[in-house]
């Protein structure tokens, strides 16, 4: 992500919350737990599954609303099944699934 997406999330923040002098503090978002974003040179690692574990596939189908599912709902069925939040993101990409509400705020 770059430098200009971080300055619009300060000025938004500041008008948000009308704060005029708060110094540009936000810290720049690196190397997501999901693999999403953060990671040079292609920004992001997710890559796609040759095969989804059943178990792992039907975890993703009772949680998922459509083709949506959250980041807070990743890290659960990690947690779950006792797997890296990144193995879980890569089967919701091979699932053709699109991962959104990033607990940071990024996306």
């Amino acid at each position: 992500m770059s430098l200009c997406f971080y300055r619009q999330k300060v000025e938004s923040f500041r008008e948000k919350h009308k704060i005029i002098d708060v110094p540009f503090f936000f810290p720049r978002l690196c190397k997501c737990q999901l693999g999403l974003f953060g990671y040079a040179p292609e920004n992001k690692i997710i890559k796609s599954l040759d095969i989804v574990d059943p178990e792992l596939e039907q975890a993703i189908n009772e949680t998922k609303k459509e083709n949506v599912i959250q980041c807070s709902q990743i890290w659960e069925i990690a947690k779950k099944l006792g797997m890296r939040k990144h193995h879980v993101s890569c089967a919701c990409e091979t699932l053709k699934l699109k991962i959104k509400g990033c607990q940071l705020g990024a996306f």
